[in-house]
């Protein structure tokens, strides 16, 4: 199942935007749309960010909530 059609940025304008966040320290660019607790992990992520559009996965978990539960989601 996709969970998401092609955007209108391509990942280095979109890594761009996100390097220019006062509150990020380091991109990632080359991860999957649907994030995992584990890829978090890896990248030692404390928070999942997120705009206000709801983010499913393949599985129809909504993961601003799964995140969010776990005390690990910020909305910007």
């Amino acid at each position: 199942m996709e969970v998401k059609g092609p955007t209108i940025l391509n990942i280095d304008e979109r890594s761009i935007i996100l390097r220019a966040c006062k509150w990020t320290s380091q991109v990632e660019s080359d991860t999957p749309y649907t994030v995992s607790e584990e890829l978090l992990d890896r990248f030692k992520c404390q928070f999942y960010i997120h705009g206000d559009d709801p983010c499913y996965d393949a599985n129809d978990v909504e993961l601003c909530g799964y995140f969010q539960e776990r005390g690990r989601f910020k909305m910007i």
